[in-house]
């Protein structure tokens, strides 16, 4: 359909392409003549990526990092804001590296979905003060727990931050209690005065 008639990039985070649909979406690309794509995290055929590299070039992401990325690098995988960085098995120290990069202030969505952060990795990008412009960070299946929520709560240069994504808060006592007390911590935090929403599993 004709639908979006300025449409020039298209982004389909974690998305799910079907084999019966793979025609329409390249020649989707090609018939409105679309100049980047944003695969990042969806399930697409190999045949489907190739065909979409070959006439896209660089302009098709996601790029797979290599570890200690550097920071030019990252910020050219920026799309309309967003950085994501889901399932790059990045860990504390190598969060390190890519915030003493930093700062990052075109990047107002950090997506750091199922990586091995745990409450180190949470607690590097509270210190670091390389995101200033961030609404919206996604932590889902980075092993948190009580302890990691905490530091976030003390986090500084996140002012701005909206929407913060958990996950599942690993279980830190037999009820639950200081889990939730954690949590509870965010909406008091004064360091995150514009946080809205805070979306966990339990």
């Amino acid at each position: 359909e004709r639908a979006f008639s300025g449409l020039r990039a298209l982004e389909m985070v974690r998305c799910v392409v079907p084999a019966e649909a793979e025609g329409a979406l390249l020649d989707l690309v090609a018939s409105r003549g679309l100049t980047a794509v944003d695969l990042t995290a969806s399930r697409v055929s190999a045949a489907v990526v190739a065909a979409l590299r070959e006439r896209l070039g660089a302009a098709l992401t996601p790029h797979p990092p290599r570890l200690g990325t550097r920071p030019h690098e990252l910020r050219a995988r920026v799309r309309f804001g967003a950085l994501h960085l889901a399932g790059e098995r990045l860990d504390a120290a190598q969060l390190s590296v890519i915030v003493a990069g930093g700062p990052y202030p075109e990047v107002t969505t950090l997506v750091l979905t199922n990586n091995p952060l745990q409450d180190a990795g949470v607690g590097v990008l509270a210190r670091c003060g390389a995101f200033p412009s961030l609404t919206a960070l996604h932590l889902d299946d980075g092993g948190l727990t009580a302890s990691g929520v905490r530091a976030l709560a003390s986090a500084r240069g996140l002012e701005r931050l909206v929407s913060v994504r958990l996950g599942d808060i690993a279980r830190t006592d037999d009820d639950g209690r200081l889990d939730d007390e954690a949590v509870l911590g965010l909406v008091r935090a004064a360091s995150l005065p514009s946080l809205r929403e805070i979306h966990c599993t339990r």
